[in-house]
């Protein structure tokens, strides 16, 4: 998977994101479909609170997918631009 928004960076974990306060406000998720990559990318995430995109509506989120073989999260860009919610 490629992004341009690589400077980007979600650095909390699923246990951060599942304990916040605001998590059913902030947060969306769910499986990336027919853009799985088997072993390493299988879900999205995108929050309302990341401000990475300047340009973003107050609407729009930032939007990450997560690579589990490393546990870290890349930046895929604004929601409006990859859909995922």
């Amino acid at each position: 998977m490629t992004s341009g928004y690589r400077h980007c960076t979600f650095t909390q974990t699923w246990d951060d994101i599942v304990g916040s306060p605001d998590v059913k406000t902030r947060y969306r998720s769910g499986g990336l479909g027919k853009r799985i990559v088997p072993g390493e990318y299988r879900v999205w995430l995108c929050d309302a609170n990341d401000t990475c995109h300047g340009g973003m509506s107050g609407e729009d989120m930032m939007c990450y997918v997560f690579n589990e073989r490393f546990g870290t999260f890349l930046s895929m860009g604004p929601n409006s631009k990859v859909k995922f919610v």
